[in-house]
Protein backbone atom coordinates (compact mmCIF):
# COMPACT_ATOMS: atom_id res chain seq x y z
CA UNK A 1 0.00 0.00 0.00
CA UNK A 2 1.50 3.09 -1.22
CA UNK A 3 1.47 6.04 0.97
CA UNK A 4 -1.19 8.47 -0.93
CA UNK A 5 -3.56 5.28 -1.06
CA UNK A 6 -2.79 5.06 2.66
CA UNK A 7 -3.42 9.09 3.57
CA UNK A 8 -6.84 8.66 1.50
CA UNK A 9 -7.82 5.99 3.78
CA UNK A 10 -6.77 8.08 6.94
CA UNK A 11 -8.89 10.58 6.06
CA UNK A 12 -11.41 8.42 5.55
CA UNK A 13 -10.85 7.06 9.18
CA UNK A 14 -9.93 10.01 10.38
CA UNK A 15 -13.80 11.44 9.34
CA UNK A 16 -15.19 8.20 11.25
CA UNK A 17 -13.19 8.45 14.48
CA UNK A 18 -13.87 12.19 14.72
CA UNK A 19 -17.82 10.96 14.06
CA UNK A 20 -17.46 8.39 16.70
CA UNK A 21 -15.97 10.87 19.15
CA UNK A 22 -19.02 13.34 18.33
CA UNK A 23 -21.63 11.18 18.66
CA UNK A 24 -20.11 10.01 22.11
CA UNK A 25 -20.16 13.17 23.08
CA UNK A 26 -23.73 13.67 22.45
CA UNK A 27 -24.54 10.27 23.97
CA UNK A 28 -23.14 11.84 27.22
CA UNK A 29 -25.36 14.79 26.80
CA UNK A 30 -28.33 12.56 26.27
CA UNK A 31 -27.58 10.11 29.14
CA UNK A 32 -26.84 13.67 31.61
CA UNK A 33 -30.03 15.27 30.33
CA UNK A 34 -32.18 12.38 31.45
CA UNK A 35 -35.80 13.59 31.28
CA UNK A 36 -37.41 10.75 33.71
CA UNK A 37 -34.56 11.74 36.57
CA UNK A 38 -35.51 15.42 35.78
CA UNK A 39 -39.56 14.73 36.57
CA UNK A 40 -38.31 12.47 39.35
CA UNK A 41 -36.01 15.29 40.57
CA UNK A 42 -38.86 17.92 40.21
CA UNK A 43 -41.57 16.18 41.64
CA UNK A 44 -38.99 15.05 44.89
CA UNK A 45 -38.59 19.23 45.28
CA UNK A 46 -42.26 19.50 45.10
CA UNK A 47 -42.71 16.80 48.14
CA UNK A 48 -39.78 18.38 49.76
CA UNK A 49 -41.47 22.18 49.65
CA UNK A 50 -44.67 20.67 50.68
CA UNK A 51 -42.89 18.91 53.48
CA UNK A 52 -41.72 22.26 55.20
CA UNK A 53 -44.68 23.62 54.70
CA UNK A 54 -45.84 20.90 56.87
CA UNK A 55 -43.19 21.27 58.90
CA UNK A 56 -43.70 24.93 59.74
CA UNK A 57 -47.25 24.07 60.16
CA UNK A 58 -46.87 21.25 62.85
CA UNK A 59 -44.08 23.42 64.53
CA UNK A 60 -47.18 26.56 64.74
CA UNK A 61 -49.73 24.16 66.25
CA UNK A 62 -47.35 22.34 68.57
CA UNK A 63 -45.98 25.91 70.24
CA UNK A 64 -49.92 26.83 70.21
CA UNK A 65 -50.81 23.69 72.46
CA UNK A 66 -47.75 24.22 74.03
CA UNK A 67 -48.91 27.67 74.70
CA UNK A 68 -52.55 26.57 76.03
CA UNK A 69 -50.81 24.19 78.49
CA UNK A 70 -48.69 26.42 79.61
CA UNK A 71 -51.97 28.40 80.28
CA UNK A 72 -53.70 25.57 82.23
CA UNK A 73 -50.32 25.28 84.25
CA UNK A 74 -50.92 28.82 85.51
CA UNK A 75 -54.12 28.30 85.76
CA UNK A 76 -54.02 25.78 88.31
CA UNK A 77 -51.26 27.67 90.28
CA UNK A 78 -53.91 29.93 90.26
CA UNK A 79 -56.41 27.91 91.68
CA UNK A 80 -54.27 26.21 94.07
CA UNK A 81 -53.22 29.28 95.84
CA UNK A 82 -57.02 30.36 96.18
CA UNK A 83 -57.90 27.27 97.28
CA UNK A 84 -55.73 27.61 99.78
CA UNK A 85 -57.02 30.92 101.22
CA UNK A 86 -60.61 29.85 101.04
CA UNK A 87 -59.44 27.11 102.96
CA UNK A 88 -57.25 28.40 105.51
CA UNK A 89 -59.92 29.85 107.29
CA UNK A 90 -57.91 33.36 107.34
CA UNK A 91 -60.90 35.16 105.24
CA UNK A 92 -63.73 36.25 107.40
CA UNK A 93 -64.74 39.44 104.26
CA UNK A 94 -67.86 37.86 102.94
CA UNK A 95 -67.53 39.65 99.88
CA UNK A 96 -63.70 38.31 99.45
CA UNK A 97 -64.87 34.92 100.19
CA UNK A 98 -67.54 34.97 97.16
CA UNK A 99 -64.90 36.82 94.48
CA UNK A 100 -62.09 34.15 95.10
CA UNK A 101 -64.84 31.73 95.18
CA UNK A 102 -65.67 33.04 91.57
CA UNK A 103 -62.61 33.56 90.61
CA UNK A 104 -61.98 29.80 91.09
CA UNK A 105 -64.98 28.60 89.27
CA UNK A 106 -63.67 30.69 86.46
CA UNK A 107 -60.37 29.15 86.43
CA UNK A 108 -61.95 25.85 86.18
CA UNK A 109 -64.37 26.29 83.48
CA UNK A 110 -61.95 28.01 81.20
CA UNK A 111 -59.56 25.17 81.41
CA UNK A 112 -62.04 22.93 80.77
CA UNK A 113 -62.39 24.74 77.30
CA UNK A 114 -58.40 25.18 76.97
CA UNK A 115 -58.26 21.45 77.13
CA UNK A 116 -60.97 20.87 75.01
CA UNK A 117 -59.28 23.32 72.38
CA UNK A 118 -56.12 21.12 73.42
CA UNK A 119 -57.30 18.60 72.65
CA UNK A 120 -58.71 19.33 69.49
CA UNK A 121 -54.98 20.61 68.58
CA UNK A 122 -53.73 16.83 69.37
CA UNK A 123 -55.91 15.46 66.79
CA UNK A 124 -54.79 18.00 64.36
CA UNK A 125 -51.13 17.38 65.28
CA UNK A 126 -51.75 13.76 64.87
CA UNK A 127 -53.39 13.91 61.71
CA UNK A 128 -50.66 16.15 59.88
CA UNK A 129 -47.95 13.96 61.66
CA UNK A 130 -49.23 10.93 59.67
CA UNK A 131 -49.45 12.94 56.59
CA UNK A 132 -45.68 13.93 57.02
CA UNK A 133 -44.76 10.48 57.95
CA UNK A 134 -46.35 9.26 54.31
CA UNK A 135 -45.37 12.03 52.44
CA UNK A 136 -41.24 11.93 54.12
CA UNK A 137 -41.42 8.14 53.03
CA UNK A 138 -42.18 9.32 49.42
CA UNK A 139 -39.80 11.96 49.86
CA UNK A 140 -37.30 9.00 50.96
CA UNK A 141 -38.60 6.63 47.67
CA UNK A 142 -37.70 9.20 45.28
CA UNK A 143 -34.45 10.35 46.88
CA UNK A 144 -33.39 6.72 46.33
CA UNK A 145 -34.43 6.01 43.18
CA UNK A 146 -32.62 9.28 42.21
CA UNK A 147 -29.71 8.10 44.03
CA UNK A 148 -29.60 4.77 41.61
CA UNK A 149 -30.51 6.76 38.64
CA UNK A 150 -27.60 9.20 39.05
CA UNK A 151 -25.13 6.21 39.74
CA UNK A 152 -26.26 4.43 36.74
CA UNK A 153 -25.88 7.55 34.74
CA UNK A 154 -22.28 7.72 36.30
CA UNK A 155 -21.59 4.30 34.84
CA UNK A 156 -22.89 4.93 31.66
CA UNK A 157 -21.06 8.73 31.28
CA UNK A 158 -17.52 6.98 32.34
CA UNK A 159 -18.22 4.18 30.29
CA UNK A 160 -18.74 6.72 27.47
CA UNK A 161 -15.66 9.39 28.56
CA UNK A 162 -13.60 5.52 28.31
CA UNK A 163 -14.58 5.52 24.53
CA UNK A 164 -13.97 8.60 23.48
CA UNK A 165 -10.33 8.29 25.25
CA UNK A 166 -9.79 5.29 23.30
CA UNK A 167 -11.12 7.12 20.20
CA UNK A 168 -8.74 9.87 20.66
CA UNK A 169 -5.36 7.78 21.18
CA UNK A 170 -6.86 6.30 17.51
CA UNK A 171 -6.87 9.54 15.97
CA UNK A 172 -3.88 10.32 17.21
CA UNK A 173 -2.29 7.57 15.56
CA UNK A 174 -4.26 7.95 12.47
CA UNK A 175 -3.22 11.69 12.21
CA UNK A 176 0.36 10.70 12.19
CA UNK A 177 0.20 8.62 9.31
CA UNK A 178 -1.55 11.77 7.05
CA UNK A 179 0.78 14.31 4.96
CA UNK A 180 0.58 17.51 6.39
CA UNK A 181 -1.29 19.19 3.41
CA UNK A 182 -3.66 16.62 4.06
CA UNK A 183 -4.41 16.98 7.44
CA UNK A 184 -3.82 21.00 7.89
CA UNK A 185 -6.61 20.95 5.45
CA UNK A 186 -9.02 18.70 7.15
CA UNK A 187 -8.41 20.39 10.21
CA UNK A 188 -9.16 23.44 9.31
CA UNK A 189 -12.35 22.60 7.70
CA UNK A 190 -13.02 20.48 10.81
CA UNK A 191 -12.64 24.01 12.94
CA UNK A 192 -14.71 26.25 10.83
CA UNK A 193 -17.89 23.66 10.50
CA UNK A 194 -18.15 20.90 12.47
CA UNK A 195 -19.87 17.43 10.63
CA UNK A 196 -18.57 15.64 7.84
CA UNK A 197 -14.97 16.75 6.23
CA UNK A 198 -14.07 13.78 4.04
CA UNK A 199 -17.19 12.60 1.64
CA UNK A 200 -16.82 9.34 -0.07
CA UNK A 201 -18.04 9.01 -3.42
CA UNK A 202 -20.34 6.03 -3.97
CA UNK A 203 -22.76 5.60 -7.26
CA UNK A 204 -21.96 9.06 -8.01
CA UNK A 205 -23.54 10.55 -4.56
CA UNK A 206 -21.05 12.13 -2.29
CA UNK A 207 -21.88 11.00 1.30
CA UNK A 208 -20.91 14.62 2.77
CA UNK A 209 -23.96 16.02 1.30
CA UNK A 210 -25.71 13.61 -0.10
CA UNK A 211 -26.15 14.92 -3.86
CA UNK A 212 -25.66 13.31 -6.68
CA UNK A 213 -22.48 14.79 -8.57
CA UNK A 214 -23.39 15.34 -12.02
CA UNK A 215 -22.28 12.70 -14.84
CA UNK A 216 -19.18 15.11 -16.56
CA UNK A 217 -17.76 15.61 -12.93
CA UNK A 218 -18.51 12.16 -11.70
CA UNK A 219 -16.12 10.83 -14.54
CA UNK A 220 -13.13 13.09 -13.41
CA UNK A 221 -12.98 11.38 -10.33
CA UNK A 222 -11.31 8.35 -11.38
CA UNK A 223 -8.25 7.59 -8.90
CA UNK A 224 -8.56 5.62 -5.82
CA UNK A 225 -5.30 7.46 -4.14
CA UNK A 226 -6.38 10.35 -5.07
CA UNK A 227 -8.33 13.35 -2.88
CA UNK A 228 -10.86 15.57 -4.73
CA UNK A 229 -13.34 18.24 -3.82
CA UNK A 230 -16.60 17.62 -4.63
CA UNK A 231 -18.37 19.94 -6.98
CA UNK A 232 -21.40 20.02 -5.06
CA UNK A 233 -20.46 20.94 -1.14
CA UNK A 234 -16.65 21.22 -1.85
CA UNK A 235 -15.92 18.64 0.94
CA UNK A 236 -12.81 16.69 0.46
CA UNK A 237 -14.00 13.64 -1.33
CA UNK A 238 -12.75 10.01 -2.16
CA UNK A 239 -13.78 7.28 -4.13
CA UNK A 240 -15.36 4.13 -2.17
CA UNK A 241 -13.29 0.63 -1.84
CA UNK A 242 -14.42 -2.15 0.13
CA UNK A 243 -11.23 -1.66 2.53
CA UNK A 244 -13.67 1.55 4.25
CA UNK A 245 -16.47 -1.45 5.26
CA UNK A 246 -13.48 -2.87 6.89
CA UNK A 247 -12.69 0.63 8.91
CA UNK A 248 -16.14 0.44 9.92
CA UNK A 249 -15.89 -2.78 11.24
CA UNK A 250 -12.51 -2.05 13.10
CA UNK A 251 -14.24 1.27 14.77
CA UNK A 252 -17.55 -0.79 16.07
CA UNK A 253 -15.55 -3.20 17.52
Amino acid sequence: MNDSKFNVLSLVKLQMVDSRISKKARDIENVKNNEELTLIKKEFDEIDDKLKLLDKRYRELENERKRKEDSIGTHDEKIKRDEQKLFSGTITDAKELVNLQEEVKILKKSNDEIENQMLEFMIKIDDLLEEIKNIQEKKEELESQINSMEKDIGRQVKLLEEKIKDLKEIRGTVTSGISGGYLDEYEKTNAKKKGIVVGVLRDKFCSACNMQIPIVEAEKIKDLDKVYKCPLCGKMLIIYRDEIEEIISELET
